[in-house]
């Protein structure tokens, strides 16, 4: 995307993230309709395909990262109820990646503190609907991807702890909690510092309950295969 005397600068969003010069985006999102696109910009500002108004961009890394950031801080100020606490809990999970993208460990246990202190809350006022996947999938993911195997093996073991499968037939959010944190289990179990590590036979056990307990009926092939092969340890 080049301007006259150069590459041109993304435009400022609409929720107040002005990207820096040099920053790139995949694509773009209309922030009235939700309306999204995955082609090349070649001029900014862009009209939204569907209903014509100002397009965001879709930022590549890193700058998604911060506009993220940006973004869930702006509905929370603006719109604080919005999504009956999703967002709230988004805030808690990118204070944790952003900690582990600047590996900052003592921002991380801080992290990791504040979202299980709000879980409990939710768990205690939303557990019928609340899916604690809404903060501990990237929580997990993170940890993966930053080689924190410790920390991942701790919110796993947790976030098991607090999985229900109770009416998984029916209760989306505990259908989709299962899913995730058994999925999450199985990534884990494959690396190799996963499957290694000391809270490994903790997680497996953990996991192949939750399977038992009734979850295992809404899993896909793929994941039934993994429960089985977890519950011959």
């Amino acid at each position: 995307m080049m301007g006259l005397f150069g590459p041109r600068t993304l435009p400022v969003t609409s929720y107040g993230y002005q990207p820096p010069p040099g920053a790139t985006a995949k694509g773009w999102v209309c922030p009235n309709c939700g309306v999204a696109g995955w082609e090349p910009v070649k001029r900014w500002p862009k009209a939204c395909d569907d209903c014509g108004s100002s397009a965001d961009p879709l930022f590549d890394q890193p700058w998604e990262h911060q506009a993220e950031g940006f973004q869930i801080q702006w509905i929370l100020r603006y719109d604080p109820t919005s999504s009956g606490g999703f967002y709230e809990d988004r805030w808690e999970s990118w204070q944790f990646t952003d900690a582990a993208y600047r590996g900052d460990r003592l921002a991380m246990s801080q992290a990791r503190g504040r979202a299980r202190a709000r879980a409990q809350w939710r768990l205690t006022v939303d557990s019928s609907w609340w899916p604690p996947s809404d903060i501990f999938f990237r929580f997990v993911s993170v940890g993966m991807e930053v080689n924190d195997f410790d920390g991942a093996a701790d919110d796993l073991c947790y976030w098991l702890g607090i999985s229900s499968p109770v009416d998984v037939d029916n209760n989306n959010a505990n259908r989709t909690n299962c899913r995730l944190v058994i999925g999450s289990t199985s990534q884990f179990l494959a690396l190799p510092h996963g499957a290694s590590h000391p809270r490994a036979f903790e997680i497996r056990r953990a996991c192949v309950a939750l399977a038992r307990g009734g979850a295992y009926s809404v899993l896909n092939a793929d994941l039934q295969r993994s429960v089985s092969g977890m519950a011959q340890y």
